[in-house]
């Protein structure tokens, strides 16, 4: 007997706990959706960020499109003369109607100038050098580690489902260089690497969580790890994309202005449509918790003043 009041107690507690969900999540997703419904008129954060974009494609297209377009770029590994020469293209990165019409310019490469073939080793760094002809010439160098670990303090079973190595109470990712992307500008005549928003990469954000913000040219991706095989295994690098931008591409300045997420905010309607999800399921959520409450609150007064029978003490023929 005592087993199963012990698990009506506890499915008592569950649908309690579930219950004062309810109150709370409820309320709160309706005053959530009540903001979102009428700030929308009013909130003009994503013109703000349209108009902010605009003005950057407007300076791109009069002042540094041309120019740029004209230059050419090669890189190479540790011989100059084996450089490979980065292909000019025009592929649109992003397409929003509320947005001015612009060319792109880029330049990128899939030929490799990285080892073929490397063992893993954590912390391993190589340099790329390019070099620039056209209008503007330069020469520049970036350092790029090829492997890298991150730690965290996830569970072993997280871990083990996100491919990671658990020990010691300690979950490890590893990542190895699977792009780069760098930006560059005309400095004192030089086309060097440009160091705007703080790195010369042309991302706000990579795959590498620590490397969020920090403008890294390097793009990594993660690779599992199952019985060690990440430890000898040998990466190729023969197919990385090695690209080039502008620091004043709109591309760049969109990463900037979206930290890395290329939205640009709720559209009123959408604001408005939003508002009202939300306020239609916190109200669905509401209406069962304040039946609830009724019922306990009838019940209570039901309890407290409640029908009281006098005895019957004799009867009477």
């Amino acid at each position: 007997m005592s087993f199963f009041v012990h698990h009506f107690v506890e499915d008592i507690r569950k649908a309690a706990g579930c219950i004062c969900c309810l109150i709370i999540l409820g309320p709160l997703l309706f005053v959530i959706g009540a903001w979102q419904f009428f700030s929308a008129p009013t909130d003009t954060q994503r013109q703000d960020n349209i108009n902010a974009m605009n003005g950057a494609i407007d300076l791109w297209t009069t002042t540094y499109q041309q120019p740029f377009a004209a230059e050419s770029f090669s890189v190479y590994y540790t011989n100059p003369q084996q450089a490979v020469t980065l292909n000019r293209g025009n592929t649109a990165d992003f397409v929003n109607s509320d947005l001015k019409s612009y060319t792109p310019v880029k330049y990128s490469t899939t030929n490799s100038v990285l080892p073929s073939n490397a063992i893993w080793t954590e912390g391993m760094k190589r340099n790329i050098s390019f070099t620039a002809s056209g209008n503007v010439t330069g020469s520049f160098k970036i350092n790029l580690e090829l492997f890298s670990v991150y730690e965290n303090s996830d569970s072993e079973s997280t871990c083990d489902t996100n491919d990671g190595e658990y020990s010691h109470g300690r979950c490890f990712y590893y990542y190895y260089l699977s792009g780069v992307c760098a930006k560059v500008s005309s400095q004192s005549g030089e086309m060097q690497l440009d160091l705007t928003y703080g790195g010369p990469g042309c991302e706000y954000k990579n795959n590498f969580p620590e490397d969020v913000g920090k403008w890294i040219p390097a793009i990594y991706t993660r690779t599992p790890y199952s019985n060690g095989a990440v430890l000898s295994r040998t990466f190729s690098f023969d197919r990385i994309q090695i690209m080039i931008r502008h620091q004043n591409d709109p591309y760049v300045f969109a990463q900037k202005l979206t930290q890395g997420t290329l939205s640009f905010g709720l559209t009123p309607g959408q604001k408005l449509a939003l508002g009202l999800a939300l306020m239609a399921v916190g109200g669905f959520f509401i209406l069962p918790c304040c039946g609830f409450v009724a019922l306990l609150a009838y019940c209570f007064r039901q309890k407290r003043h409640g029908h009281h029978y006098e005895p019957v003490s004799s009867y009477h023929y």
